[in-house]
């Protein structure tokens, strides 16, 4: 059961702005199976990367490489 969920599941944190979540979902899934995107465009993105410019400043933060997730 679980090799058919990883084989075909997609998932996107939804505007949760968590590190922790991504870390997770690229743990269980892997990199490839992780989308980014807010699922809520009317109240935009809320707590430390609220604001202009903080999904960018999501991703460019997150411990990623090239291969997927570095740790946290």
């Amino acid at each position: 059961m679980i090799d058919y969920i990883i084989g075909n599941l997609h998932v996107t944190p939804g505007g949760v702005l968590s590190h922790r979540l991504l870390a997770l979902a690229v743990d269980v899934l892997g990199p490839n199976r992780v989308m980014f995107g807010d699922d809520d465009p009317y109240r935009g993105m809320k707590g430390r990367f609220a604001g202009a410019g903080g999904a960018r400043a999501f991703v460019d933060t997150a411990p990623l490489n090239a291969e997927g997730l570095l740790g946290l």
